[in-house]
């Protein structure tokens, strides 16, 4: 979700339920249902068939005790197959009944050997639970709870279900009731017998012949492609609620792409077998369509932000599948002006219903930043891929959030590099919200502070945001966004961000035999995530060629201040500041802090030398 503000609210059993009612908005920082890590292993282990569910939960079962006990038994909840492996999620049952965020995630390879297991169920051997069954519907909790957030056009699905409650150490009998509306709003409440024991938004915040037609969009954003940062309120490029200026018009450009025309209508539409739009709850009539093949509008006009939506999640789409990835080949329903808050989310299908994404038109509205079209489809891409989107701890949550804001920065990063160390960068870092960074140097297990608006998942997010960014630094955006798709297929129901580390490491072994190891560890080692990664054949990093100390320095340049990273903490390294003239002007011993020298604005040398060794970057000091 690309969400400022996220609507959580959790009771534990015997709470007083008006305490809820009064304060409904918690944060996801305070509460997650579980914090009980999976169990791991990434070991290699040969199986009779890789591409059979049946023989890969027999595996699983022989191999986790937890799931020796009579009353235990599995579920598969969802499978996929990427470039390189299979997926299988499954889900523990006690005597039949699902055990709540319980899910073993089993990840093989298409040459038949089980490279990683992420096993989240219980040990049920001592479990004793009364499966009474119970009308929810007239407890008082759930019906104070519906009314406070959806209307009369809600729509819910519920089952049986075992919760386990770490408060109290006890498992509990209760129904898992998952309720939706028109607009796109989800919410997911575990109810036992004694009131609601959890509940959490799940909407995920930020064959007819086609025929050529042009439009007008921003690509990425305009800002981007004017070169300049955001003016200030009502500065040259604020966004004037959503009116006409002439500089940001300016920045619009005219595109090809393939719609939808009726022959026999003569019309052209913006829809095709992937994408459709559709009105759920703003203002739109879809889908939009012209007389002519030509789509361009100002961007005062809806059709603007209509034809943004289409145009760049069809880009996106085939360029997944160029890869060679089918997560993307999959309908989707979008709203590009789906609320009139400054909000955009993913919605999970329920019931038969498509999978959705809502676009808000508060504030800058969304859809005019590609960043956060992007960002809000990766949610969906994930969601396909792994199928993975309630019971996870905030870390799990936070991956998928950092997953969505690397993928739009990628695409952002790909199409104009100017200021690409910042996401959102039309749709925030503005007088609306700040937006986020993709370059912050926070080591795990800390989090980012700065940018990180909305909770503990967003500093999580940006953590690996930041992580992936780096490593695309170095290997381009087809190698890493690759490995970023084959891992994200691999993430388990509570995967944490070292263990997502080694997932990549995992496809790179998968579909390039291992050749970026060396680069994966030590990016991933600036970030606090590559201390315990392991190589294609099993085996802990070794340190880098000592001959060359600095064969991993990273340089991170900013307008005020610099930061030289060397992942080898144990060797020495000076760093020198030179003018343009060739004369040093100050130097530091093993700094790996931010170096904010007070200098004039310029162009200055930086060296950075040891054992000889010696590396040089440019440095523009803007201030």
């Amino acid at each position: 979700m690309k969400k400022r503000k996220l609507v959580l609210a959790i009771l534990s059993i015997g709470m007083v339920y008006t305490a809820f009612a009064l304060n409904p908005a918690h944060t996801p920082s305070q509460k997650e249902f579980r914090t009980i890590p999976a169990r791991t292993d990434f070991g290699s282990y040969p199986i009779e068939d890789a591409s059979s569910s049946e023989d890969v939960a027999a595996f699983i079962t022989h191999q986790s005790a937890n799931l020796q006990s009579k009353v235990s038994g599995l579920t598969l909840e969802h499978s996929s197959s990427s470039l390189a492996a299979y997926h299988y999620t499954f889900t523990q049952t006690y005597n039949g009944i699902p055990v709540y965020a319980s899910s073993i995630t089993v990840n093989a390879s298409k040459k038949n050997v089980v490279f990683s297991v992420f096993d989240g169920s219980y040990d049920l051997s001592k479990w004793k639970v009364a499966t009474v069954p119970f009308d929810y519907q007239r407890m008082t909790a759930y019906q104070t709870y519906v009314k406070l957030y959806f209307l009369n056009d809600k729509k819910e699905i519920a089952k049986q279900s075992i919760a386990y409650v770490e408060q109290t150490k006890t498992p509990v009998f209760c129904y898992d009731v998952t309720i939706s509306d028109m607009a796109g709003h989800q919410r997911e409440l575990l109810i036992s017998i004694d009131g609601i024991i959890y509940e959490h938004d799940m909407t995920m915040h930020y064959t007819a012949p086609d025929s050529t037609v042009t439009g007008m969009v921003f690509s990425p954003d305009p800002l981007t492609t004017a070169h300049v940062p955001w003016s200030g309120v009502n500065g040259l490029y604020d966004n004037h609620n959503d009116s006409d200026v002439v500089v940001l018009n300016a920045q619009r450009q005219l595109v090809h792409f393939k719609a939808n025309y009726d022959s026999i209508s003569g019309i052209f539409s913006l829809s095709n077998k992937y994408i459709q739009e559709q009105g759920f709850g703003g203002t739109g009539i879809y889908p939009v369509t012209s007389t002519t093949p030509d789509f361009s509008f100002m961007r005062s006009n809806s059709g603007f932000e209509d034809v943004m939506v289409f145009y760049h999640l069809n880009v996106m789409r085939s360029y997944i599948h160029d890869l060679g990835f089918t997560c993307a080949d999959t309908f989707v329903v979008v709203d590009p002006d789906g609320n009139f808050s400054d909000d955009s989310h993913f919605t999970v299908p329920m019931g038969g219903s498509l999978p959705q994404i809502n676009f808000g038109t508060g504030g800058v509205p969304d859809a005019q930043d590609a960043d956060v079209v992007i960002h809000e489809y990766t949610h969906f891409l994930s969601w396909r891929s792994n199928g993975t989107n309630s019971g996870g701890s905030n870390e799990r949550l936070g991956l998928d959030e950092g997953m969505a804001d690397y993928n739009g920065a990628s695409y952002s990063k790909g199409i104009d590099p100017y200021n690409s160390d910042w996401f959102f960068n039309f749709d925030g870092h503005n007088e609306y919200w700040d937006g986020r960074i993709v370059n912050d140097m926070t080591v795990y297990p800390s989090l980012p502070t700065a940018y990180s608006v909305g909770g503990t998942i967003y500093a999580y997010g940006t953590l690996w945001a930041s992580a992936m960014m780096t490593i695309w630094g170095h290997l381009g955006r087809g190698v890493t966004d690759s490995l970023a798709y084959e891992a994200m297929y691999s993430f388990g129901g509570n995967t944490t961000l070292p263990e997502a580390a080694q997932m990549v490491v995992d496809a790179d072994c998968q579909l390039f035999n291992g050749a970026h190891f060396n680069t994966l560890w030590n990016d991933f080692r600036l970030h606090g995530l590559g201390s315990n990664l392991k190589n294609c054949q099993g085996y802990p990093a070794a340190v880098n060629d000592i001959s060359d100390p600095l064969s991993a320095i990273t340089f991170i340049s900013r307008p005020e201040s610099f930061r030289v990273l060397v992942p080898q903490s144990e060797i020495n390294f000076r760093i020198d500041i030179y003018d343009m003239t060739g004369q040093k002007i100050s130097s530091y011993q093993n700094v790996t802090a931010d170096i904010i020298p007070s200098l004039p604005n310029g162009i200055y040398a930086i060296d950075v030398s040891s054992g000889g060794v010696h590396r040089s970057f440019k440095w523009a000091l803007v201030r």
